[in-house]
């Protein structure tokens, strides 16, 4: 795991932070497939990336605008397709970060 650069951040809920970290190292092809297979949940994984992003980002500023609820809305909608049978495309399900 490639950590040289990762800030030290105290997290009052570490086993939050080990969900969170180890999906945040999926890489966009392997977190779509398993949203696809049913394997992991778009709304787990787009908290588990929001969680993160809330942990580092008051060191790394690496983020003007956080739309949380936007984003939460539109994973519970994926999951929601999903589990209908009705998948968009490769990506389904994977949120992203516009820079």
């Amino acid at each position: 795991m490639y950590t040289s650069c990762e800030p030290k951040v105290s997290n009052p809920n570490p086993a939050a932070a080990d969900a969170s970290d180890e999906l945040g190292f999926l890489s966009a092809v392997e977190a779509a497939r398993r949203i696809r297979q049913g394997e992991l949940s778009p709304v787990d994984y787009t908290r588990a990336l929001l969680d993160r992003i809330a942990r580092h980002d008051p060191n790394l500023n690496a983020f003007i605008r956080i739309t949380e609820d936007a984003a939460l809305d539109a994973a519970r909608k994926s999951e929601q397709r999903r589990d209908a049978g009705q998948v968009d495309g490769p990506m389904h399900g994977v949120p992203f970060a516009l820079k």
